[in-house]
């Protein structure tokens, strides 16, 4: 992970929008691409009890190196709903 919390910028068509403390990922090598948005930003597993999901992600770079994800906790909060199980 790069950052959490972090305050970012991203371009559209119809112009320039600021999102708030969002998760910004990082790879040396491509992980996402164009139609990856809204894919659910999950932990590694390294236990048996599975990946624990962490954020949503919305964009990304065109290199696919980098990502920018909408904590998952944000995104249950606004739609009022929870993970089954959590």
């Amino acid at each position: 992970m790069t950052g959490i919390d972090a305050d970012v910028f991203v371009d559209y068509d119809s112009g320039r929008a600021r999102f708030r403390h969002q998760i910004v990922v990082g790879s040396r090598s491509a992980f996402i691409k164009a139609g990856d948005s809204g894919s659910l930003l999950v932990t590694k597993s390294v236990t048996k009890s599975g990946v624990n999901p962490v954020g949503l992600l919305f964009a990304g770079d065109k290199s696919g190196r980098t990502a920018i994800a909408n904590p998952i906790d944000l995104v249950l909060g606004a739609f009022g709903v929870s993970i089954d199980g959590q």
